[in-house]
């Protein structure tokens, strides 16, 4: 994790020269249950870069805003790998976009596996995400195949 500016712009540098679709940097906030996610694509990033850099401190702390933070970082080429990065999802859960009908099944047992591993709401919400892109893509598939 980070824990200063620098390791912040570190990695949104890192992210810029992999040329990663995304970053994920979470946000702390008095009064919210659960941190912040937010994401940004490729093409934002450089204006983000500037933006942490102004309005946060060397430790991460918003300068305007008492008690707002910056408490993670990632960068990835899909949503779910920066969940999974962010949040400490397996990178096992990750599900290829050309599946055939085994692979989908396979993909299936294997997220209803790590279901039982780590079982709080935050990881079933991120279950139940996977299992509907798995069987929305190969909907779609199934759509495009027969198009």
């Amino acid at each position: 994790m980070i824990s200063t500016k620098k390791d912040l712009i570190n990695w949104l540098d890192e992210a810029v020269k992999e040329e990663a679709k995304f970053i994920g940097v979470l946000i702390r906030m008095p009064g919210f249950q659960n941190d912040e996610l937010i994401i940004n694509t490729h093409e934002n990033i450089a204006k983000k870069i500037a933006y942490y850099y102004n309005t946060y401190d060397d430790n991460l702390q918003h300068r305007y805003s008492p008690g707002v933070s910056i408490v993670g970082v990632t960068y990835g080429n899909s949503l779910s790998a920066i969940e999974g990065e962010l949040f400490g999802y397996p990178s096992s859960l990750q599900i290829s976009v050309d599946l055939t009908g085994t692979e989908v099944f396979e993909q299936v047992l294997n997220i209803l596996h790590h279901s039982f591993l780590k079982n709080d709401e935050q990881t079933q919400n991120f279950i139940y995400a996977q299992l509907r892109d798995v069987i929305g893509r190969t909907h779609d598939m199934r759509q495009f195949e027969r198009g």
